[in-house]
């Protein structure tokens, strides 16, 4: 049975190239669902895919390493594509449970390898007995939202997120608290953005 492949990126050439290949593949695998954003995605309909390939810098509302989370707590094969190469946002996506983490500089090839090695051992999601993260996932959520260059206010967030702003401001405080342990300046909104981005938890925006 081919493994079922869904697909959240926003690039022109990636889903037709995956789409072609699927058709010549078709033992192997099957691109189910294609998505230009996250919030398009219907995340219910990853618990019937085998793997999901996302772009890491999506923009939107939860940071890349959230959706690695989500997913592998479905059970569901995370592979995240990066636009370069990053060996601290490899790593960090790595550590929340990613199955594979690759650059686009490798090659539409080491994309195919990867999902054609998945269906020979059997896709499936990295075991939960992982490192427990830095941050939990509304603290990673609130200081990647605060740090973006939107620049949005605690009120901003909380109505983005159905909350009020006490609660945003007390995720973000012991977000920058954790932070700062690990040897991060965290003073200014700047500041954060520079450690989140350096701990591999933010990434560029296009």
């Amino acid at each position: 049975m081919p493994i079922e492949v869904d697909l959240v990126d926003d690039t022109p050439f990636l889903p037709g190239a995956l789409r072609a290949r699927a058709e010549v593949l078709q033992d192997r695998f099957h691109v189910k669902v294609h998505a230009r954003t996250w919030l398009d995605y219907d995340l219910d309909a990853a618990m019937s895919a085998d793997v999901v390939i996302f772009k890491a810098e999506l923009r939107d509302h939860v940071p890349a390493g959230l959706k690695v989370r989500a997913l592998r707590r479905l059970g569901v094969a995370a592979v995240v594509l990066l636009a370069g190469e990053s060996e601290p946002h490899r790593l960090q996506l790595a550590g929340e449970g990613a199955t594979a983490v690759l650059s686009r500089a490798s090659g539409y090839a080491t994309l195919e390898d990867e999902l054609l090695r998945l269906e020979a051992d059997g896709a499936r999601a990295v075991a939960d007995d992982i490192d427990p993260p830095l941050l939990t996932d509304r603290e990673l959520q609130i200081a990647c939202i605060f740090a973006s260059r939107a620049a949005p206010s605690a009120r901003h967030i909380g109505e983005l997120l159905d909350l009020s702003g006490e609660t945003i401001r007390a995720h973000l405080q012991r977000a920058r608290g954790k932070l700062q342990r690990s040897g991060h300046a965290v003073g200014t909104r700047n500041s954060l953005r520079l450690a989140l981005y350096d701990a591999g938890l933010l990434f560029p925006e296009s």
